[in-house]
């Protein structure tokens, strides 16, 4: 029976960061396969997190962002840099959250509540997380986050932002 709810759980937990990822993008274009797409990058994504439950350095993360964001774009198929890191740090956040991980994700997702919580600007403007399609430029933001908030750890300080805007 746990295998029935884990298996639930995580149906439900990719299909939120999945859409949260991917709702305000357009990443197909033309006649593909889109179950097959989601299934595979699923597939990829959970093996990921399945082999680091104990420890994910930052370098890492880096590296699975970049390499989802090459791997799964292809004719038909746009999907970014802002759309692999926000969905594998989303999937992050919820297995830390739900105490899967033994460690605390070395980001946070990166969308336009957290660019304008951190005054993040890019040639003064807020940038686009979902037009972000190359790594340096994610590395870039990551580190002007921790300089704006004084935060090393990003993922509880996203925590926090989150919290608040709630309660607005």
């Amino acid at each position: 029976m746990k295998n029935n709810k884990d298996n639930f759980i995580n149906d439900q937990l990719w299909n939120a960061a999945w859409r949260a990822a991917t709702q305000r993008a357009n990443i197909y274009s033309g006649n593909i396969n889109k179950i097959e797409f989601r299934n595979n990058i699923k597939n990829d994504v959970l093996n990921f997190i399945t082999n680091h439950k104990e420890s994910l350095s930052e370098i890492e993360l880096l590296n699975k962002i970049e390499t989802l964001s090459k791997k799964f774009s292809c004719k038909g198929i746009d999907f970014k840099i802002g759309h692999s890191q926000k969905l594998l740090n989303l999937m992050l956040k919820y297995y830390w959250c739900l105490g899967w991980l033994k460690y605390i994700p070395p980001h946070c997702p990166v969308d336009r509540i957290i660019l304008n919580a951190a005054k993040v600007k890019c040639k003064g403007k807020t940038p686009s997380w979902t037009k972000l399609n190359a790594i340096d430029e994610y590395k870039e933001i990551i580190n002007k986050i921790r300089s704006n908030v004084n935060s090393k750890e990003l993922s509880e300080w996203e925590l926090m932002v989150y919290q608040k805007k709630l309660k607005i």
